[in-house]
């Protein structure tokens, strides 16, 4: 069998922003993929600390709430558990208020509210058991609880586990650009084909 043409590759369409899908000549990197600079400025706009703290705050909230109920209905067998998905709530709350950019100041947010979050949850256990004292205060006494040994050792690395999620899912993704596009994208030319000798009989 004798191959003497060969069809050239179809040229390859311009890059997309990956938002937008408009054609790019410069491009910022973010998360691996390409965005326009309009794209990119709507997400730096998009971020704001008050958000952050709006949806982490809703999610300490309701993490405290579920641990508290988990952990009185299972007479605090689901300690372990409860206390790691708290953190993994808070964290995914505080990145959704980033839009998924992160940052230092982002991961302290989520730790501060996963901590918070963890010992609050305390604070119907001590109503319960007749604690005399106004509720900031009992708010108080639920922060420092952990280290008056109320959570023990494993306690303590059920909560570092929880701030640790916390913390690594609000790590910075960096914006990395502009970068500029050398010129029309072009697909190198085939190879010349040379002609095969004769077929037998021929």
């Amino acid at each position: 069998m004798q191959f003497d043409q060969v069809e050239a590759p179809a040229p390859a369409g311009p890059p997309a922003c990956a938002q937008c899908h408009r054609p790019l000549d410069e491009y910022f990197a973010l998360g691996g993929a390409a965005f326009c600079r309009s794209c990119v400025d709507g997400y730096k706009r998009g971020v704001s600390f008050w958000r952050a703290l709006a949806f982490g705050v809703g999610a300490a909230a309701l993490g405290s709430l579920v641990w508290y109920l988990v952990s009185k209905a299972s007479n605090g067998s689901s300690f372990g558990i409860i206390g790691i998905a708290v953190g993994l709530f808070i964290g995914f709350a505080v990145r959704k208020g980033t839009r998924g950019l992160g940052g230092a100041a982002y991961q302290a947010l989520a730790m501060a509210l996963t901590y918070v979050a963890i010992t609050t949850s305390y604070v119907p256990r001590l109503l319960e058991e007749g604690a005399q004292a106004s509720l900031p205060l009992l708010f108080g006494i639920a922060l420092v609880l952990p280290f008056m040994g109320a959570v023990g050792f494993i306690g303590w690395i059920i909560i570092g586990i929880a701030l640790y999620e916390a913390w690594k899912l609000n790590r910075r993704v960096p914006i990395t650009g502009p970068f500029h596009f050398g010129g029309a994208l072009s697909v190198p030319a085939p190879a010349p084909v040379a002609p095969g000798p004769p077929a037998a009989g021929s």
